[in-house]
Parts: C-alpha cells; sequence; structure tokens
C-alpha cells in the first residue's frame, strides 16, 4: 500500500521485522541522482490496516478462492466473491471491499497462483484498489483483469495497478466510464496507464507504439537481413539436418527415436554439453522451471562456469559427454520435448568447406504436457552445432551446446515480437549482389572482386578478425573502409 504521507514522505508497509530491518539498514546509502542527498529511511511498528481473520474465515477464503482456480487456463474467477453459496452457507461477511478479506485473497494468490494470467474481480462493489496494489508483485504475469460491474469513480485508481503488464482490461459499468463521452479519451487515459492494452471492454484496439519501450522494459534491437545462409546450398543441408534433428529428438517414444541420434554425432570425437538457467524478471524474482523434478534433472549436468565454485573441477567429467554412444544415451535420459518448429530462428556462424557452426534457437515445451495443447507451458532453447562434411553429403556433429532457460509469459510475448520482425526481414531481404559491380543506396558502385579481396585482406591486418567476418563488416559499410576502421 505504497503512498505520498501529509508531510512528503513516502509510506509503505511490509509484514515482519526482519524486512523491515534490512530495508533500514540501507538508510544514508541511497544518494538522490539529482540533489545528491542521501535517502533517509525510518521504520515504526504499527497496527496493520487490517486486522487478522478467524481461522473459520481463512479456511473459507481458501475453499472459495481454490473452488474458482481455473490451473490449466492459469485463471481465477472471484467475480461475485462475497456472494458465493460457501459464505452464505455459514453466514460469513466476506466482500472483498474488507481489507482483510482483500489481502487473504492477494495472500493466497501469492502461495499457490502467481502464475496466473487472467483475474476477474467483477462484481464486488470494489471503489478503492489500495489492497490490490500488491498485484503487480504476486502476479507479475497477470495480462487479462475484470473490473467491470464496481464502484470505481477515478481512473487514478488503476495507478495502483501500474506495474501489470495488461493486454485485456473489463472496465465497464464503472462511474469512471461515465466521465468519458469520447471513445478515444477513454482509451488513451487507460493506455497512460496499461499501453499494451489491446482490448478494453470488449472492443479491440492498438498498443500504444511505445508499449515496450519504457525504462524498466526489454529494448527490441533493431532487425536486419544478415549472413542467415549465405547460399540456398547451405540452407538445405542446415535446414535438412535440423528437421531431421528435431523430429527424432521430438518423437511419439523419445527413447527409442533418439537412439537414431547416434548416427549424427562423431563416434569418438563429439561432445555435448548443457545449460539451464531461470531468467529474472524485471520487477524482481525469477520465473522458475515448470516442472522441478525436470529442473533438478538438468541442474545436475548443467556445465554453467557461473556455477562451477559449487561443482569445482572433480564433477566436471561427469557434466560432459563424449562420443556418440555416451550422447545418445545422455539424450535417451533427458524428458520428452516438443519444439515449436514455427519459433525456430536459425543463424550461421561458419561455413567453410570442412567446418560449419550454426545455431537454432526457439521455444519448446517439456513433459509432462499441458493437457490443453494450446495453452503449453513454454521454455526456451538455444542449440549451437559444430559439424563436419560426411561423404554421403550429410553432416557430422562434433559439438553440441545445449541452453535451457524458462520463460515468463511476457518474455514469450516479447520473443515472438522479435520471431516477426527477423521473419519480416528475412522475406524482405534483398538479393545478393552480384559479383561485378552493383549500385549500392548511395549511388556508388561496390568496388571489383580484386579491389575487395585487397580490403578484405586489409581489414584482417587491422582488426585481427577472421576474413569471413572482415569482409561482413565490409559489406554492412557499404564497402566504406573508413568508416569501418574508424
Amino acid at each position: 500500500m505504497p503512498k505520498m504521507a501529509e508531510n512528503g514522505d513516502f509510506e509503505f508497509f511490509v509484514r515482519d521485522d526482519d524486512i523491515a530491518g534490512a530495508i533500514r539498514s540501507c538508510s544514508r546509502r541511497i544518494k538522490h541522482g539529482k540533489a545528491g542527498d542521501r535517502m533517509l529511511i525510518t521504520v515504526q511498528r504499527v497496527l496493520a490496516p487490517w486486522t487478522r481473520l478467524k481461522k473459520e474465515e481463512k479456511d473459507s477464503i481458501t475453499e472459495v478462492v481454490s473452488s474458482r482456480a481455473d490451473v490449466q487456463n492459469r485463471a481465477l474467477e472471484l467475480s461475485g466473491f462475497a456472494t458465493h453459496e460457501v459464505f452464505t452457507s455459514r453466514d460469513l461477511m466476506m466482500n472483498m471491499t474488507k481489507n482483510n478479506v482483500f489481502l487473504a485473497v492477494v495472500e493466497l494468490m501469492e502461495k499457490k497462483y502467481s502464475d496466473i494470467i487472467a483475474l476477474s474481480l467483477k462484481n464486488n462493489r470494489l471503489k478503492y484498489l489500495e489492497m490490490a496494489s500488491m498485484l503487480p508483485y504476486f502476479a507479475k504475469n497477470l495480462k487479462v483483469l475484470d473490473l467491470s460491474d464496481n464502484h470505481i469513480e477515478s481512473i487514478s485508481e488503476l495507478e495502483k495497478l501500474k506495474g501489470l503488464k495488461l493486454t485485456t482490461l473489463f472496465l465497464e459499468n464503472n462511474p469512471v466510464c461515465e466521465k468519458y463521452t469520447k471513445a478515444s479519451d477513454y482509451l488513451s487515459a487507460v493506455q497512460d496507464i496499461f499501453p499494451r492494452i489491446t482490448m478494453l471492454d470488449s472492443n479491440e484496439c492498438s498498443a500504444r507504439p511505445d508499449a515496450f519501450n519504457d525504462d524498466n522494459e526489454f529494448i527490441e534491437p533493431p532487425v536486419k537481413p544478415g549472413y542467415y545462409y549465405g547460399d540456398a546450398g547451405i540452407r538445405t543441408i542446415v535446414e535438412t539436418f535440423i528437421v531431421q534433428f528435431f523430429e527424432a529428438y521430438d518423437g511419439n517414444d523419445p527413447s527409442a527415436s533418439r537412439k537414431n541420434l547416434v548416427a549424427a554425432y562423431d563416434d569418438k570425437n563429439s561432445q555435448f554439453t548443457l545449460s539451464i538457467e531461470n531468467l529474472y524478471e524485471d520487477m524482481g524474482g525469477s520465473t522458475r522451471w515448470p516442472n522441478s523434478d525436470n529442473f533438478s534433472f538438468h541442474v545436475r549436468i548443467s556445465h554453467n562456469i557461473k556455477r562451477i565454485d559449487k561443482w569445482g573441477k572433480n564433477h566436471r567429467p561427469n557434466r560432459l559427454f563424449f562420443g556418440a554412444l555416451d550422447i545418445a544415451s545422455q539424450l535417451r535420459k533427458m524428458p520428452a520435448t516438443r519444439h515449436l518448429v514455427e519459433s525456430f530462428v536459425v543463424d550461421v556462424v561458419l561455413a567453410t568447406s570442412s567446418l560449419m557452426i550454426f545455431s537454432v534457437q526457439g521455444l519448446f515445451e517439456e513433459a509432462p504436457f499441458s493437457v490443453l495443447p494450446n495453452i503449453p507451458q513454454l521454455n526456451f532453447f538455444s542449440r549451437t552445432f559444430t559439424v563436419t562434411p560426411k561423404e554421403n553429403g550429410s553432416l557430422c556433429v562434433i559439438s553440441d551446446e545445449l541452453y535451457l532457460s524458462s520463460m515468463s509469459q511476457s518474455r514469450i510475448e516479447r520473443y515472438r515480437i522479435q520471431l516477426e520482425k527477423v521473419n519480416n526481414a528475412t522475406s524482405a531481404a534483398p538479393a545478393p549482389l552480384p559479383a561485378a559491380a552493383a549500385a549500392s543506396d548511395a549511388g556508388e558502385l561496390v568496388p571489383d572482386e580484386a579491389t575487395r579481396k585487397a580490403m578484405v585482406e586489409a581489414f584482417c591486418r587491422d582488426s585481427g578478425m577472421l576474413p569471413e567476418w572482415s569482409e561482413k563488416c565490409l559489406v554492412d559499410g557499404e564497402w566504406n573502409y573508413e568508416v569501418r576502421h574508424q
């Protein structure tokens, strides 16, 4: 319940002495960025603005909330909360307008339903949203919120929920809606608080253009066509390998189908490593792996240099797998998976006649799979293959590096936006320039082959880079050596 006090102090409540003590220890250690003053933090023990509930009341609230939870769809339906038969049959007044009741519900959400993406608080006679201000911290993935049929009079009440990354909001049949005569003004007022809104009161709209570009948000890097494959021949080889590899990896019986992957790796000189990480979100805390048993399995073989202090040199051999048989055996032990091929992004890092390095990244689901196929528990993977050619035109893997990470709903949405940009950039990419000179956008000519070769050699000497990357830098700079040299 953060707020500005009348004397100009910023006040908020915490729930125990340890937290209060930790915050107080920061007093005078934080300096104001512009004024240079050091922040003074004081702690005062006060009576909380809510009272304790009786055990019967808490148990009843837990029973009602549990009955209204849709775990599979990650939704919580709390409309008309006080009218539930559990309360009425026991003669209990559990209105959500009572702070202690709302607090009990929010704390239950924190413990059991923190991953919900949809919440309905419809028809609860809510006028003020102080207690709901905890939702951005306890329900960080919330995207759909229904506040319709309440008593909210001011749009400023929504400011208390500003940390939420909502895309859908229902606010109709609240007094605040009557204050607007123009739909554009109403939408603008709401998007000032929730810029990602694309559905307001069942009406579709466009999110703010800068919805993802505030100071605390992921800023998507610019996307442009690069050296994705180099030529059609390399593309065919790489994509054929990827399709066949993941068909075997995601087979109906992975333990059996992954046996066939033994042929993909070099008999003695191949290596496989895995690393896994739970990513931290902007608002604090990490997004946990959907299944704790699977996470524990991956951690046991995770070859993460950030954790080297925990497992040290003696355990390193247990986290590296060598040779086709050893690697295939380990892959068979790993949980069954479903990779979303449409989410794949492929990049060829190096391509020569004797060696090729390429990476593939995307989203995947891991067993046990979601009962509802349209709501999978998605994770992120990035796999880097180093391969050599075989006599029959196929590829032989000598290094397979797999990185796994958890994915929150917001990260998945950002990935899909970036994926769309990559696809658009790739499809709109101009055809490669012919060997002969061609006109650039500036009207200049690309140097002839001999000049380009001399420029690449000079750039290699000056930069210490390999010829392939030196040439790429020069191409990106439209063969203006002075610009790239600087």
